[in-house]
């Protein structure tokens, strides 16, 4: 079956999909300050690429489970000391900069993530570069 899925996967999900709302502002604010851009994806590696592609989306890295941005990711997304992530579990610190979870999967709430040890809790992406301004000033 994982074979058939990826092998129908780009026919049928990647000329659909579309980024999240100020995923792509939120790249290029990190990249106008200097920094570098990690997308954290549970695709793997090929069809993330495809998506990047597609989208024209560049990160300097992302969590993919294979391909050539993998090779040399900075953070995964468990690693110890990984700042990003979208529920209290996902990494192995406390959460601190949190965007909302994915349209299909609801969102927890702001208390619980800041509960749980968030110093950040963003509405979604679009709330990103606001914030990010604020937090380099």
């Amino acid at each position: 079956m994982v074979s058939r899925y990826r092998a129908l996967y780009p026919e049928h999900a990647i000329a659909p999909t579309v980024p999240m709302p100020g995923a792509e502002d939120a790249l290029r604010a990190v990249r106008e300050a200097g920094g570098r851009t990690l997308v954290v994806t549970a695709k793997n590696g090929p069809h993330a690429e495809l998506h990047f592609e597609r989208l024209g989306i560049e990160p300097d890295a992302s969590s993919a489970a294979c391909g050539p941005r993998a090779r040399r990711r900075p953070c995964a997304p468990t690693a110890p000391g990984c700042t990003w992530g979208t529920t209290p579990a996902t990494s192995g610190a406390p959460p601190r900069r949190t965007p909302s979870r994915w349209p299909w999967r609801p969102a927890l709430p702001a208390e619980e993530l800041r509960e749980a040890g968030a110093d950040v809790v963003l509405t979604d992406l679009t709330d990103f570069r606001a914030w990010w301004e604020g937090y380099l000033a």
